[in-house]
């Protein structure tokens, strides 16, 4: 069986219009194919139901950086362990939930810092800032597991600050993170190993586009980035996919689907 895992922004979807109009032709490959297209991303379990419907996909997802990973009830006939019912999902969850995680924005305020984090700001901010629509800026807002904000902080003592007072720190496009005990990489490896009880034999692959994508890249037995914006890639270790966002995403794909 084949699996893809694949990151949202500057990835699947362009970086400034949020179109996969350039990944249509994979997908409907790849749909054709019933190869499960899993969405690991920043975005928040709201957002990304959005771009399933969109897309036109029921796979499990995986939200806010690795926080939890999400499965359609009747998806696996096998009972997950460490899955429990929520609603029309089974999920599992590795966050110990955003009460917690503002706790870490408190301390780091109060160690000098200066943020501002994603559900303190309007939806005209947000809007300016990420370049959504608002109803998709009112879902990004609809953080349950991590935060994210920006700061005119060194990213490095962001960092370290973050990783001092027992939490830890990732860079997306846009933003700043700071999470507790998940990574992208910890929920893919987990849903390969749960895809492999329930179907034997797994190949995945994982697509993505920056240093937050790591992780999830070293986790699937191929690892691809995209071009970012500017026609560079993130690092030289992966796989490179030719094309920039959903053109390098559907390069990727189309030679997964050929081996």
């Amino acid at each position: 069986m084949k699996i893809i895992f694949t990151d949202l922004d500057s990835t699947l979807l362009d970086h400034e219009t949020y179109s996969f109009k350039d990944a249509q032709e994979a997908i409907k490959q790849v749909k054709a194919k019933k190869i499960p297209i899993i969405i690991v991303s920043s975005k928040t379990r709201a957002e990304i139901e959005e771009w399933q419907k969109r897309i036109g996909i029921k796979d499990p997802f995986v939200c806010e950086n690795g926080a939890a990973i999400f499965f359609p009830e009747k998806y696996f006939s096998k009972n997950i362990i460490g899955a429990e019912k929520e609603g029309k999902y089974y999920a599992i969850k590795f966050s110990p939930g955003i009460n917690e995680i503002r706790k870490g924005i408190s301390k780091i305020r109060e160690n000098g810092f200066e943020i501002k984090c994603l559900n303190e700001m309007s939806l005209e901010e947000v809007c300016k800032i990420t370049n959504l629509d608002k109803n998709m800026a009112a879902l990004a807002r609809e953080r349950e597991f991590e935060e994210c904000f920006v700061s005119e902080a060194d990213s490095k003592e962001l960092e370290n600050e973050i990783k001092s007072i027992g939490f830890e720190y990732t860079k997306g496009g846009r933003f700043h993170h700071i999470m507790k005990n998940h990574s992208k990489g910890k929920a893919v490896k987990k849903l390969v190993e749960i895809f492999r009880i329930e179907f034997g034999n797994v190949k995945s692959i994982a697509v993505g586009d920056s240093t937050n994508d790591f992780g999830m890249l070293k986790a699937a037995d191929n690892g691809y980035l995209v071009m970012r914006p500017d026609g560079s890639y993130a690092s030289d270790v992966f796989l490179k996919a030719k094309g920039i966002g959903p053109k390098g995403w559907a390069y990727a794909v189309k030679e997964f689907i050929k081996q």
